[in-house]
Order: structure tokens, then sequence, then C-alpha cells
């Protein structure tokens, strides 16, 4: 058992839903039922909820940047007219408060980290949710809060850039984004690497992405890193506002350019968030974290996030 035994004795939750899609008004928290677990399921009691870039998307059906039949599939995956999934959140932490028939390796009582994009399931933005026992789920570790734990896997797709990307010692690297959730992951990721590492992001952040290990920290507002004449092995789009000439024209030969847009999520299972937790756990990853909100405020938490100026990662507070 880890962390707090905990009873669902509440027939409803508060949850945070929209209808249709738009700005951060169109959330609204409402009274629902809790919902019951499944087989293969647990009912978790949420304390955090990640408030990601790509909930903005979905919100506002902002598919910018995605290829086109990727474009079409997300549409037909998430809604035309309005969404299927009503609730947003795509990661949780909270405690196990129910099973499911057929659930093992988990206990009530267990405090568990969630990857809540597995078969875009989503639904963290809530006082519970039901997770799936074979997704990306892991007992949270100790000597992290939850806060913590579910600001280490906030950052899961730099994960994919960075092993995707090959990244190798000595090799010189740009983080394009560097100071939101993925870009400080990647950032950390790619020195874990032993990689050299040129960080782009705005003048304010430098020195915090700096205090992460970049070597070399690039001001976007005042200065285009592909206008230094350096060459890069790769180029890792974190925040998928890089252009492809842009990337090319930074890169050596056979160097490698990735955007998270397209790469960022082909690897998020168990395994990579296990090993995200544990860079964690032993102190070999600094997991991130700039604002916390009470779920109520999630319209303004998404305000924050959809304004481009977050630090690493935002979180939702889902205790009552």
């Amino acid at each position: 058992m880890n962390g707090h035994q905990t009873s669902a004795t509440e027939d409803t939750m508060k949850a945070v839903m929209y209808e249709r899609y738009g700005g951060p008004d169109v959330l609204e928290v409402r009274d629902i039922p809790v919902p019951q677990p499944g087989p293969g399921e647990m009912l978790v009691r949420v304390r955090s909820s990640m408030v990601a870039y790509g909930d903005y998307r979905m919100r506002s059906l902002n598919l910018e940047g995605i290829p086109a039949v990727e474009r079409f599939l997300a549409r037909l995956a998430l809604g035309f007219r309005h969404p299927k999934r009503r609730i947003l959140g795509m990661g949780i932490a909270g405690d196990v408060v129910r099973r499911g028939a057929g659930v093992t390796g988990f206990i009530e009582g267990d405090s568990v980290v969630a990857g809540l994009w597995h078969r875009m399931r989503f639904g963290g933005y809530a006082e519970y949710v039901c997770a799936a026992a074979d997704g990306p789920v892991e007992v949270k570790p100790l000597n992290l809060g939850y806060d913590e734990s579910l600001a280490a896997i906030g950052g899961i797709a730099a994960l994919s850039l960075v092993r995707r990307a090959a990244v190798r010692a000595g090799e010189h690297v740009v983080v394009y984004g560097a100071s939101g959730a993925v870009g400080t992951t990647a950032v950390q990721l790619a020195k874990h690497a032993g990689a050299v590492v040129t960080a782009v992001c705005s003048g304010p952040n430098g020195a915090m992405v700096r205090a992460l290990g970049a070597d070399r920290v690039v001001d976007y507002t005042k200065e285009d890193f592909t206008d230094s004449g350096e060459r890069y092995d790769a180029v890792l789009d974190a925040v998928g506002k890089l252009t492809a000439a842009k990337s090319t024209r930074a890169l050596k030969p056979n160097g490698r350019s990735l955007s998270v847009l397209t790469n960022g999520h082909a690897s998020s299972g168990r395994p990579e968030m296990s090993y995200l937790l544990s860079l964690a756990q032993h102190g070999a990853l600094t997991p991130v974290i700039d604002r916390t909100y009470p779920l109520e405020r999630a319209a303004e938490a998404h305000r924050y996030v959809e304004s481009g100026r977050k630090r690493g990662n935002v979180l939702l507070h889902c205790d009552r």
C-alpha cells in the first residue's frame, strides 16, 4: 500500500466538462455521478490532474500543424461537431479506491500515477476517474508527492523525441521550446544521454532552463538560432512551431529533426512512464511545476496554458 486509505462513499463528484468546442469559457464545473469501474478498471480518487497543451488543442479543436490525414483521424476520434469525450485530462495522480473485476497488481489505497491518453480515455478533470489497470499506470514513488510524480510524466513526449532522434553522447542538440513541460524534460533527457544542449526559449525562462542543464540558451525573441551558422546533430521541436525549412537549415548532413506534433507520442506506455518516474525518484530528472489551480478554476488554467508563457507543468488540484 502506498498512500492514504480512501473510500469512495460519495454518489456524485465535481467534474469540468465541455459540450462544444471553443475558448476556455466552454469549460463548466458540474456535479455528475461518480463512475463505476468496469472489468479491468480502477476507480481513482484524483489528487492532481495535468493541464496539457494538448488539452487546449482539443478544447478549441486547434489541429494546426498536424498532417491532413492525421487531422481527419483526430476529428473523427474527438468528434466533428461536438466533443465525444466531454471531460478533458490526460494524466492524473491519486489513490485507488475501488477495483473492477480482474484487476491485479494494484490494491485499494495505492497511490498511483496514470496516463489517461491510453485509448483516448481522458477524464482527469474530475474528482474521480476510472483508469485501465493494463494501461500506463504506476504506483507513485514514496519520496515524490502527487504533483511531482505527475509532473515527472508531463513531458513523456520528450522521451519519444530523444529516443527516436537516437541522441548520443557528445552530439549537439537543439531543444526548441525548451521551457514547457515537454521542453524541460527534453533538455534533461538529452543531457542525461550526454549531449551538448542548446535550449531555445524566451529570455525570462533562460535561467531556469540553464539550471536544468542546458549548455547554451538562445532567446528566440531576440535571436534566430538558425542564423548563427552552427549546425546540429538533432533538432527537437518541443512545441510544434518550428518550420521544416528552419529545422533543415540548422542540421548537419544526416542530422535528425523531430517535432512533438508528429513524433511525440509514439511510445508513451507504462515502461516509458516507469522510466521517467525512476529518474525523478533518484534525482536524475527534476519535475518542473509552474502553477497549480483548484479544479473550479480550470478555465483560468487553460487561459494561462494557451498564453504560451507556462514554465514546465500546470496542474489542477482536485481535492474536496
